[in-house]
């Protein structure tokens, strides 16, 4: 039971704080500034009035526009359809009194009306004589980036004539030098009415360049050991310049300039292509006992020459060696016509007696084969 009362009393708390928050409604809004009185000619642009309040809550705000004939605001009757945040007057020769209302609404509900002051506004027919003219106030922004035009919002200058004076806001009614701005450092703006004038100062700081290039253009080309330059140039006067790297030797395949011998290394020369300088190699004498190489094919070849001389010592059948030994001297002759500027070979000394016990080997294998076959034939016939 007592927690039966202890939740409908809470209810009955929650409720009643509901109740009174509804009750009290949203908070009136603020009126952050007030306009001036205001001045203008018939034929002129026209005077707009406007608005500065705002919501302490987030509450959405709603307006009205009133005017009366008489400094009191008590007199004040609603214009019909002004209910923006500007009102733009009607040019009617004499003075009228203006002001607004404004209303904080949320969740549905309307504040109280928080009114802003009557603002005197004079139009006349006949342009009255300027004496001079006040900056009350320079623009909100009075620093620029060379190039950029002149805001004037904020500018409040007051016009002096003879019939008292006319306030001019952001700019309006007033003529204005240098727009945009070009020069680079302190800048006087002038600000102008009729032959009045006067000036405020604003600072105007250089922009930031970004370079354009155009194409790249070679200074020095480039060769196979060195590199060249190359180099573009801006708009405005500025040249980078950049490495073109060395385009390295183009070898050819290579001429054999020294021919190995058994004893000695060769060479081997390449030339580039482009500057014509040349590198060696060195062909190692060692590869004449070994396999053949690309580079050692012809001397190979040469090297048989003396195994034939060696042959020429041995008698032929008649005892004769003068036929043997003329041969050799002949295919000598002929492979050093077809080998140009190549070194002689000496003769080698040495007969290849392996290549005897290799065919003696191989007669006795095939004697004893022989022999092995006719003894199975004749016993197989028995």
């Amino acid at each position: 039971m007592k927690k039966i009362l202890c939740t409908v009393l809470v209810f009955i708390l929650c409720l009643i704080s509901a109740v009174n928050v509804y009750a009290a409604g949203p908070k009136e809004p603020i009126i952050e500034g007030q306009m001036p009185d205001c001045y203008g000619i018939v034929g002129y642009p026209d005077i707009m009035l406007f608005t500065d309040a705002s919501s302490p809550d987030g509450g959405t705000l709603e307006y009205q526009w009133y005017s009366t004939t008489v400094n009191d605001i008590a007199t004040i009757r609603a214009i019909d359809g002004a209910t923006g945040t500007t009102y733009t007057l009607p040019q009617t020769v004499g003075v009228v009194y203006y002001c607004y209302a404004v209303w904080n609404v949320k969740s549905g509900i309307k504040s109280s009306p928080v009114y802003s002051r009557l603002i005197r506004v004079e139009y006349t027919e006949e342009e009255p004589t300027v004496d001079s003219i006040e900056i009350l106030s320079t623009p909100d922004k009075v620093v620029y980036t060379s190039g950029e035009c002149l805001d004037l919002t904020g500018l409040k200058v007051r016009i002096w004539t003879s019939d008292g004076y006319i306030n001019s806001l952001n700019g309006d009614m007033l003529e204005i030098t240098k727009n945009p701005l070009i020069t680079v450092g302190e800048q006087k703006i002038k600000v102008a009415y009729g032959d009045a004038f006067d000036f405020f100062i604003v600072t105007v700081n250089e922009a930031p360049h970004t370079h354009s290039f155009g194409e790249w253009m070679t200074l020095t080309k480039p060769t196979c050991t060195e590199s060249g330059i190359k180099a573009r140039e801006c708009d405005c006067g500025y040249t980078e310049r950049a490495e073109i790297p060395a385009t390295g030797h183009q070898w050819d395949d290579g001429k054999i300039t020294k021919e190995p011998t058994e004893n000695s290394d060769g060479e081997k020369t390449f030339t580039c292509t482009i500057c014509k300088e040349t590198k060696t190699e060195v062909i190692k004498a060692v590869e004449i006992s070994g396999e053949p190489t690309e580079n050692t094919d012809a001397t190979t070849e040469r090297s048989e020459g003396p195994i034939l001389t060696a042959e020429s010592e041995a008698p032929d059948e008649h005892g004769n060696t003068d036929a043997i030994t003329e041969r050799s001297e002949s295919t000598n002759s002929t492979e050093e016509m077809s080998i140009e500027q190549q070194p002689e070979t000496e003769p080698s000394s040495e007969f290849p007696w392996w290549i005897v016990f290799l065919v003696i080997a191989t007669g006795a294998g095939i004697g004893i084969g022989v022999g092995i076959a006719l003894f199975v034939t004749k016993k197989k016939k028995k």
